[in-house]
């Protein structure tokens, strides 16, 4: 029989449901990705953009902290907030954690999961934990520059449009309804939320400190709970169309092409799901002004809609701009310049 967390949610915690995001959570998922690339198979295209031997070199002590088994301290990301915070204010509460704490997370990780390797690795940053602080701080700036930073708007626009739907979602059928649909072993019953299988066998009343919901672009295939002190109790899970990510831009039908105009056709084949005018500019080579300029005529066309959120303003085509794709199924392969 599996083990199971479940989550009692009393009247107090309905109001402080709510969704958060990090950085720092990003990037450690993604370096557990890239230790254990067979299990990530919707991270292969992102996988092989990368020198994988050449970055795990560069992080033995984040490999290390990243096992297939075990626990992985909640030290290496600070808690999550409601909205982007730069990297350098986390890793700045990364680096203002107490050395007691370091120490206890470490050994705690280490000891469930205590394998020759990471023993060598982690022993002795459990004796000296500034030097493990230190040494975490750098590894994580690395990962972060040269793993994630490099994909993160895509990334935060995959986790931004989760919420946007999970949101509307929320809105329309309550949230029981919305935690049921994020992931195959998340149910909702009664007032309750059931991880199952979970890490651990336990009922936990929320007792008022509400839920935090996190989507994720690298945690596939996992659920991960986050319940212990430091954190808010947080509910991590793949972000909703995590296997289009790394996907190439849909093709232009043709014959649309033909009466808008290529670059405005492949924008508007693109837009299935909500996007930014920077993602746009980075998956079709284009500069972000003429993908302005590009937006703002199929914008007063009827065929495309904007949402703000944040400081983004998310376009998405409208059911015209639907209907005119439908009816123009063969892609256009040919080349032109943007009119």
């Amino acid at each position: 029989m599996s083990r199971r967390t479940v989550l009692a949610l009393g009247a107090g915690d309905w109001a402080r449901c709510r969704f958060v995001r990090s950085v720092l959570f990003e990037t450690n998922q993604a370096v557990r990705a890239l230790m254990l690339p067979r299990r990530q198979q919707h991270q292969r295209t992102w996988l092989n953009t990368i020198d994988r031997a050449g970055a795990r070199a560069r992080l033995p002590v984040l490999g290390a902290l990243s096992p297939p088994h075990g626990w992985i301290p909640d030290f290496l990301a600070p808690p999550p907030g409601s909205s982007d915070r730069s990297v350098d204010d986390e890793l700045s509460g990364v680096a203002a954690c107490p050395p007691e704490l370091v120490a206890a997370e470490l050994r705690l990780s280490m000891d469930s999961w205590p394998a020759p390797g990471r023993k060598a690795v982690l022993e002795p940053l459990i004796a000296d934990p500034g030097l493990a602080l230190a040494t975490v701080v750098a590894e994580l700036r690395w990962a972060w520059k040269v793993l994630v930073a490099p994909y993160w708007a895509p990334v935060s626009e995959l986790m931004t449009a989760d919420v946007a739907y999970r949101s509307r979602e929320i809105t329309r059928a309550g949230l029981g309804r919305a935690l049921s649909d994020l992931h195959a072993s998340v149910s909702w019953d009664d007032g309750a939320i059931t991880v199952d299988p979970a890490a651990d066998d336990r009922t936990l009343d929320l007792a008022g400190r509400g839920l935090a919901l996190m989507p994720s672009a690298f945690a596939w295939p996992d659920v991960i709970l986050v319940l212990d002190s430091q954190w808010p109790p947080t509910l991590v899970y793949p972000a909703r169309g995590i296997g289009g990510l790394w996907s190439a831009p849909a093709p232009a039908p043709a014959a649309l092409a033909g009466v808008l105009g290529p670059t405005r056709a492949l924008l508007l084949a693109d837009l299935a799901q909500a996007a930014t005018t920077t993602s746009l500019a980075a998956r079709h080579r284009l500069s972000p002004a003429t993908v302005s300029a590009q937006l703002g005529r199929l914008r007063a066309s009827g065929l495309v809609t904007g949402r703000r959120i944040g400081k983004e303003v998310h376009y998405r085509r409208t059911p015209l701009a639907e209907a005119l794709i439908r009816a123009n199924s063969a892609p256009f392969t040919g080349s032109g310049p943007v009119t």
